[in-house]
């Protein structure tokens, strides 16, 4: 992947928006009374005792470029790395990881500048999503296939235009949503509090046709105009040698980085 742009100040919210594509990298804070759904530092110790290093089975990875303009350079890159059990984005310009696990219905969040970690169970982040639904105006959401490889979502503030694939393997379609809808919900129970209903749906639609998103456009609507945003996939089938060893790395941090509250994490005084 070529070396990222920097991305202008107008269009970082929408690029948080965007990044929920594959993962959680719009989250900044959360507020302490949520801090219950997260471990606690008294928990550091069983924590690393069930971090035993494992061996990584074969699986495959997505490489992401956002664009801001297509005749410029991405102004953002990440990758996520699927194994048989854990989903890992990790952005290494941010210095953030978002591992979830599929096995144990958790997320694990890391700042490896800070070298700092925390989790939350996917339960709690559910009943804190029902919580905010509950108080939220349900926006009517248009849907339409334009033609067999593309899909359309919209409602009145924003829309999805998605270029999409069969996978290889279905398992990769699912383990992809999963992912994908993850990082929805924390980035609409935490900042960027990024209304999530659009997002979910063609989360659905993916999910239930088994299909992967190769380019995503989304165009939002502000009193300042229609911005938008592109995201191109690349997906790679296998993992390789190096891929594995980052994986490992990774799984190594959660034993050596301190394990906080939520708000510490999260950057809250």
């Amino acid at each position: 992947m070529s070396a990222a742009s920097p991305l202008p100040t107008a269009l970082r919210c929408l690029a948080a928006w965007i990044l929920c594509l594959v993962g959680g990298s719009g989250m900044l804070c959360a507020q302490e009374s949520r801090a219950n759904v997260v471990r606690t530092a008294s928990n550091k110790e069983s924590i690393a005792a069930n971090s035993a290093p494992q061996a990584i089975p074969i699986g495959f990875r997505l490489d992401v470029d956002i664009y801001s303009d297509e005749t410029k350079p991405p102004v953002a890159q990440f990758k996520t790395l699927f194994t048989e059990q854990l989903s890992i984005e990790w952005n290494s310009e941010q210095g953030k990881v978002t591992i979830l696990d599929s096995q144990s219905q958790m997320l694990t969040l890391l700042n490896t500048n800070e070298r700092k970690m925390t989790e939350i169970e996917l339960s709690s982040l559910d009943s804190m999503l029902t919580e905010l639904l509950a108080r939220t105006k349900q926006a009517e959401i248009q849907e339409s296939r334009p033609d067999s490889n593309s899909i359309v979502v919209a409602d009145i503030a924003a829309q999805y235009r998605v270029k999409t694939s069969k996978p290889t393997l279905e398992i990769m379609a699912v383990r992809y949503a999963d992912f994908a809808d993850a990082a929805t919900k924390i980035a609409a129970v935490f900042p960027p509090y990024k209304p999530p209903q659009l997002r979910l749906k063609l989360n659905q639609l993916l999910l239930d046709e088994r299909l992967l998103p190769m380019e995503l456009r989304l165009a939002t609507r502000t009193n300042s105009g229609t911005h938008e945003l592109t995201a191109r996939m690349l997906k790679k089938d296998s993992l390789s040698e190096e891929d594995r060893k980052e994986l490992q790395m990774i799984q190594g941090w959660k034993n050596q980085f301190t394990f906080v509250r939520a708000t510490e994490f999260f950057g809250m005084k």
